[in-house]
């Protein structure tokens, strides 16, 4: 059995990994532990670290007026903020907002998605690693779209904002 345990002395922190492992005879009768401990004070900091900087992260996505979105190569949603989440509940007809889209599948949702410039793009930029820039209109929600995607091995980040109304401008729409 295995267990982290934090010591405060003084107003300083450490964190050790304890082990315990049953020692007995080949009966396994004996009554007796070995208990091995080993500081992993540095491991819990990096932890705490990655932590905090994954919320600030998160909170700087939420500050972004554009939408954003990031999927893995499989195309699951890792991650939404609350600009893009509208506009992917649209494309994925997601009607109950109490749904959580992250590890929702975008193309499971969305398979008329498959058939658009966004799919192919995304795709070859996963494939390709490179980063790519669309301005496209998306037909099954009505909507034209300015779009960045970075891809990494992982998978694909979407920042994107919604153009239609600048579109409708340009083409004389009212």
């Amino acid at each position: 059995m295995s267990a982290d345990y934090r010591i405060d002395v003084r107003g300083v922190t450490r964190w050790y990994e304890g082990l315990v492992t049953p020692v007995g005879d080949a009966d396994g009768d004996g009554g007796r532990v070995l208990l091995t401990a080993r500081g992993i004070t540095e491991r819990k900091d990096r932890e705490h670290r990655l932590v905090d900087a994954r919320d600030q992260l998160r909170q700087t996505l939420e500050r972004v007026s554009d939408g954003f979105f990031a999927i893995t190569t499989d195309w699951e949603v890792t991650y939404v903020n609350s600009s893009g989440d509208d506009v992917l509940r649209r494309v994925m007809h997601v009607d109950d907002d109490g749904l959580d889209l992250v590890g929702e599948n975008l193309l499971d949702h969305a398979p008329e998605a498959v058939e658009s410039r966004f799919y192919d793009e995304f795709t070859r930029s996963m494939e390709t690693q490179t980063p790519v820039t669309i301005e496209d209109r998306y037909d099954p929600i009505d909507g034209w779209f300015s779009v960045n995607a970075y891809p990494s091995e992982s998978g694909l980040s979407v920042y994107f904002s919604d153009i239609s109304e600048r579109k409708r401008r340009e083409q004389g729409w009212s």
